[in-house]
């Protein structure tokens, strides 16, 4: 059975963008400049490498995300170039109700219901899924109980107020601590599973 990956960046005090959905506070903010340190990108470029479906929200879907992505792949020199090959090249699926049509390399839309969907895709052959998106897309991942493993980027700053991701639960959730990594660039990546 294949594994869902939630991948997020998230503030110390827990919000993963601030009230106006911006995550301008975080420490990588998808542009020019990579400021994670080695290992921190060798570790993103190999968890995009190891899935082969990226699930995405509507935002991240129509909003500029992969257009981004793609321009990059196409530099050599860029240090984020593999990392947005994969981005590129993997097939990705966009649930949203509200979009008709969406545009880029290897991308889908689906109108389907998160719960039923997801299930269904982790029952297929292949290897992990990999889940990224805006806070209400999250969340209702993590309510449905989908989410396998939760890797959670934790950034050196506290924003104050703004979107979490943990809101819609009906009750407590007990993972599994898998491992924690600290970066010189002040990241500290926290590894989940469900238990």
């Amino acid at each position: 059975m294949r594994r869902l990956i939630l991948q997020v960046q998230i503030s110390l005090d827990g919000y993963v963008a601030d009230a106006q959905g911006t995550t301008e506070p975080m420490s990588w903010n998808w542009g020019p400049d990579w400021v994670w340190d080695t290992a921190l990108q060798t570790y993103h470029t190999e968890l995009i490498e190891s899935s082969d479906l990226m699930l995405l929200s509507r935002r991240m879907g129509s909003e500029g995300f992969l257009d981004f992505w793609a321009d990059v792949a196409k530099k050599e020199a860029d240090p984020r170039a593999r990392f947005a090959r994969h981005i590129t090249r993997a097939p990705k699926l966009v649930f949203s109700k509200r979009l008709q049509t969406v545009k880029g390399e290897n991308i889908s839309l689906t109108h389907e219901d998160i719960e039923p969907a997801i299930t269904r895709l982790k029952n297929a052959p292949g290897k992990n899924l990999l889940a990224w998106g805006g806070a209400s897309f999250v969340a209702s991942l993590i309510a449905a109980d989908l989410v396998d493993e939760y890797h959670l980027l934790s950034n050196p700053v506290a924003i104050g107020a703004g979107l979490r991701i943990f809101d819609k639960l009906d009750g407590p959730r007990s993972l599994r601590l898998l491992d924690v990594t600290p970066s010189s660039c002040g990241v500290v990546l926290s590894r989940f599973a469900r238990r």
